[in-house]
């Protein structure tokens, strides 16, 4: 049971097939050993019809890019929220990262363009920090309590090293998860992964302490 414990969180997605139709949820509350109540993303009141207890197959991926799939049952259901019964044993995960990716702890200040003027005078403004918590070759995820939205574009900027290294990239937002102090983690891709930032990157990873 301590093995799952770490793998569910609270606006974590799952893709579930319960009686041979597909839905989609993200986690509002976990009970260990009990319980998951999930919010449906497209609520669909045909689920009123399947009798708890049916068997239910669910696929998520982790925080850590480790893929997991269980079988288990439908516990209740109240549109938008069902309840699935927690799996048993421990689950066994298959990687699915491209890239590998290590844990850090450096101060970021995040950026948006201000397009509201001509366009010849657009720029980047601060809109707050972020603490980057992992970085690898193909994104980072931050912690800040700054609200991002999903899609959209941000702009990063860190020093790193002995000599206070700049790097500082454009991401797009990928997801969002709650992070403790009243904060978010949010996941996000490279928009302009050239080979200067991904020379940076490699230095972290090799040395994330600086």
């Amino acid at each position: 049971m301590s093995e799952n414990k770490n793998i569910f969180s609270n606006g974590m997605m799952l893709s579930m097939n319960i009686a041979g139709k597909p839905y989609r949820g993200s986690i509002v509350k976990v009970q260990v050993g009990a319980d998951i109540v999930l919010k449906l993303a497209k609520p669909d009141m045909s689920i009123l019809h399947i009798m708890p207890n049916s068997s239910c197959v669910v696929r998520c991926i982790s925080d850590e890019g480790m893929a997991y799939g269980f079988q288990t049952s439908l516990r209740n259901r109240k549109i938008p929220l069902i309840t699935i019964a927690y799996p048993e044993g421990e689950l066994q995960g298959v990687s699915v990262r491209k890239s590998e990716r290590i844990k850090t702890s450096f101060w970021a200040q995040l950026k948006l363009m201000n397009v509201s003027g001509a366009a010849e005078t657009s720029k980047l403004e601060m809109i707050g920090d972020a603490n980057i918590v992992d970085i690898s070759l193909g994104g980072c995820r931050i912690m800040t309590k700054q609200e991002l939205k999903k899609g959209g574009p941000i702009w990063v900027e860190f020093n790193f090293g002995e000599n206070d290294e700049t790097v500082h990239f454009k991401g797009t937002v990928c997801g969002k998860k709650p992070a403790p102090y009243e904060s978010f983690f949010f996941g996000l891709e490279f928009s302009d992964a050239n080979d200067e930032l991904l020379g940076k990157v490699k230095k972290i990873l090799e040395n994330p302490e600086g």
